[in-house]
């Protein structure tokens, strides 16, 4: 018999220097190595950070292209008219009732389910409400870039989602322009939103505004629709802010100019910080001033 070869186990072993010792990372050369990866990361993460806002604010004008798509088959359903922005009215037990923008076209971007169609703001078997379907991945939440942060009265105030307040998005409240917002229209404010609460809204329904057709919304290219905002309705002042507030306000400027800008507060007024669908559902991203043309029809 012979006997089988001996296997000498294979040792790894780190290189020796020339004198005999183990190589390694010294300290130095250790904080020299963890020093340039910082200064990789500072350098890269603005750009990592630019890219990301870039990509909200497309996801955001992909999302009002799409609300821009519900207000068409609204009015095909609907015989050519479009929601106002907020109405309130009775019940026919009179109760009261409340209906908003995104309540009439949601049932569109919500897989045909309705949203809040009876005014209660309640999700029950019937229908959703604008907060239960917050995270359901809706186009009416559709902004990635929304912080339900507004500023008013002086302070921050935090918008509460369980609210149901609105999903970041408002729709704009003046139908035609320019037009001084008290004059009349068949007996009506020329504004869509009637929000009169009772018992007024019955004895002097003529001082708000009413439903309009598609087609009676004038300069459709150059009118908005719907837009970045931080509160649930269009109150700005009839002339442009001066000085340009550094951050929005919940009162009477309420556009939210910071929205996709380059600074997180502080955006100028011609920057192009927030995004916009016009009444032809064509959207761009625009500056304040612009969006506030296109809103009121002043400079």
């Amino acid at each position: 018999m012979t006997r089988s070869a001996h296997k000498t186990p294979i040792v790894c072993r780190r290189p020796r220097s020339r004198g005999g010792a183990f190589n390694a990372f010294t300290l130095v050369e250790l904080l020299v190595v963890i020093g340039i990866i910082a200064l990789l990361i500072s350098v890269l993460l603005p750009a990592l950070q630019k890219a990301r806002r870039q990509a909200d604010k497309l996801k955001c004008l992909a999302a009002l292209k799409e609300i821009g798509n519900s207000y068409a088959m609204y009015a095909t359903d609907n015989q050519g008219w479009w929601p106002v922005t907020r109405h309130v009215y009775y019940s026919p037990t009179r109760a009261v009732r409340e209906k908003r923008w995104f309540d009439f076209i949601g049932k569109y971007l919500n897989g045909g389910r309705q949203v809040n169609w009876d005014g209660t703001g309640i999700a029950n078997a019937d229908q959703d409400t604008i907060v239960s379907i917050k995270d359901k991945g809706t186009l009416l939440w559709g902004c990635p870039e929304w912080n339900r942060v507004y500023y008013g009265t002086g302070s921050f105030s935090t918008v509460t989602i369980d609210s149901g307040l609105f999903p970041g998005y408002t729709q704009n409240i003046y139908t035609f322009a320019p037009r001084p917002t008290t004059s009349l229209m068949n007996g009506h404010k020329a504004w869509a939103l009637i929000q009169n609460n009772p018992p007024t809204y019955e004895t002097n329904p003529a001082s708000d505004g009413w439903y309009y057709k598609a087609v009676e919304w004038r300069q459709a290219g150059q009118r908005a629709l719907v837009f970045d905002n931080i509160h649930p309705l269009c109150s700005i002042t009839p002339t442009f802010p001066n000085p340009f507030p550094v951050l929005p306000s919940g009162t009477t400027f309420t556009i939210d100019f910071n929205r996709h800008g380059r600074l997180k507060t502080g955006n100028k007024e011609h920057d192009k910080s927030m995004n916009m669908l016009y009444c032809d559902l064509h959207a761009e991203t625009v500056s304040a001033h612009e969006a506030y043309r296109a809103i009121l029809f002043h400079d």
